[in-house]
């Protein structure tokens, strides 16, 4: 979960009463998630062992091929990150749905409750 699954998840605890481990946990799991992301992605993209072959010069086809994916998943997490209100009410309205199961049960089996 990113920021807002993050953020949704302390806002649901601030009246529990285990808030300061609630917040610890999440937190500190955000903080070294970041860190070992950080180590490995330097590991990975900037090797220690200076004998490492480098990539081969690519043509600009290509490499407009390889970042296209990656600008289309940047634009979806733009689009969610702007649209995190409508796709939270969503969200809050299927977990009052779930809490409720009596309303889906009427809606299927009819007012009497019979098939």
């Amino acid at each position: 979960a990113g920021f807002l699954g993050k953020w949704l998840t302390l806002r649901a605890a601030l009246d529990h009463v285990w808030l300061p481990g609630i917040m610890s946990v999440v937190l500190g799991g955000a903080l070294l998630s970041m860190i070992a992301l950080a180590r490995s992605g330097s590991l990975l993209f900037y090797p220690v062992d200076p004998e490492v072959d480098r990539a081969p010069e690519t043509s600009l086809s290509r490499t407009l091929v390889e970042i296209a994916p990656v600008i289309g998943l940047l634009a979806l997490v733009v689009g969610l990150t702007v649209g995190a209100g409508p796709i939270f009410e969503q969200a809050h309205a299927i977990a009052e749905q779930m809490l409720e199961p009596q309303r889906y049960i009427q809606a299927v089996l009819g007012p009497g409750g019979a098939f």
